[in-house]
């Protein structure tokens, strides 16, 4: 996330922007870089593609456990043999229904509520830039 990301590079995304954030850490070795901003989206970024994936608009009650569904959902769609940009739908949506219930476990959606939850909702359009 943000605050993660500002600490691991020691630079602030106001001052260098977001690109030049998620640069610096591909330059530290990380092969792929994904950068949650809640209710903003997220973006991904490799060494050859640079993308930005909208948030589905809810109404938030608790983001306790936001981050941490993200993480499982991408990664168990990532394990299952999605794609990139099919796992970080997947996870983007896990990460809205969570944000819309109390608590941390209890927030944590089934795959078969966040299927439905995106079949409900409008598709995700990924917004992929190139890279300079």
């Amino acid at each position: 996330n943000e605050t993660e990301i500002e600490t691991i590079t020691g630079q602030q995304i106001q001052k260098v922007g977001i690109k030049s954030i998620m640069l610096e850490v591909l330059l530290k070795g990380v092969r792929m870089v994904i950068l949650t901003m809640g209710s903003k989206g997220s973006y991904f970024m490799d060494s050859g593609s640079f993308s930005f994936v909208p948030a589905y608009q809810v109404k938030a009650i608790d983001s306790t456990a936001a981050g941490d569904v993200f993480c499982g959902a991408l990664l168990a769609r990532l394990s299952q043999g999605s794609n990139i940009e099919a796992a970080i739908q997947f996870a983007t949506a896990a990460a809205a229904i969570s944000v819309t219930k109390s608590g941390a476990q209890p927030s944590i959606p089934m795959p078969d509520e966040v299927d439905e939850f995106i079949r409900c909702n409008q598709t995700l359009e990924t917004i992929n830039y190139e890279k300079d």
